[in-house]
């Protein structure tokens, strides 16, 4: 399977902002309070489904159940994590490849016939130590319909959206984009055509351009040629998502 060349694109701007963002949220340790009233000077270190993990002054590690504090810290640590969360997600790697599956082959008098469905399967990695969940990729794939007695060839696209389950810590997960039917045909020898010198026509796969969102963020953006964006395609959203936005959208 031939790769095409991994790419990763963000709007600078976009990614030092989630990045200050992330590092705002951990610049100075919080008072943790609990629904008793006790409260906690630390660093928060790590936020589960049940439990965080911090960090006192003197080095002290506690493991505190979520659900025994204040709701204002409740709100913090949701925030700490939807944006260590998107953070991560702005450095994740992408890579895209071409698939094809024969649908038909037949042949008349004079030319062979060849009908495939064609595709792209993208992967992306997760390459840092935090779960990525609530992503979604937006893409168009192009193609171009060769044409025997035709002097220049025209450029289709069809748009789709694909749900992304979770990426693990460190591992990686492959989607595939719907597939776009490719007719090929080609003349037996001895065989030419009239007024041309080619000897037949063949649909190709001609690029992908994607997008990655967590929530309403754009985190990601990938073209597999700077032609392509030369298309007509709206531009992406760069909000920063509300609370509970990525639940919403999961």
């Amino acid at each position: 399977m031939r790769y095409l060349p991994s790419r990763r694109i963000l709007p600078a701007t976009l990614a030092s902002l989630l990045l200050a963002l992330s590092a705002a949220l951990q610049a100075e340790p919080r008072v943790f309070t609990d629904t008793q009233g006790r409260t906690l000077k630390a660093d928060l270190l790590e936020a589960g489904e049940e439990t965080i993990r911090v960090r006192r002054d003197d080095g002290s590690l506690f493991n505190i159940p979520i659900d025994t504090l204040s709701q204002a810290d409740r709100d913090y640590i949701t925030d700490w994590l939807d944006a260590q969360i998107t953070a991560a997600a702005t450095r994740m790697r992408i890579n895209v490849s071409k698939f094809k599956d024969t649908i038909s082959k037949s042949e008349g008098i004079s030319t062979k016939y060849r009908t495939e469905a064609a595709g792209y399967l993208i992967s992306l990695f997760n390459e840092s130590m935090t779960v990525l969940d609530g992503l979604r990729i937006d893409y168009r794939i192009y193609m171009v319909r060769q044409r025997v007695y035709s002097a220049t060839d025209p450029r289709e696209s069809r748009s789709g959206t694909i749900p992304v389950e979770p990426i693990d810590r460190k591992s990686k997960i492959d989607v595939k984009t719907t597939t776009l039917t490719l007719e090929r045909s080609r003349l037996k020898s001895d065989w030419y055509y009239l007024d041309s010198n080619k000897r037949g026509s063949a649909d190709q796969l001609d690029g992908i351009w994607l997008r990655v969102y967590r929530g309403k963020t754009l985190v990601a953006e990938y073209v597999t040629s700077e032609d392509l964006k030369r298309e007509n395609w709206d531009p992406p959203q760069a909000t920063r998502p509300s609370r509970n936005s990525s639940n919403a959208d999961k």
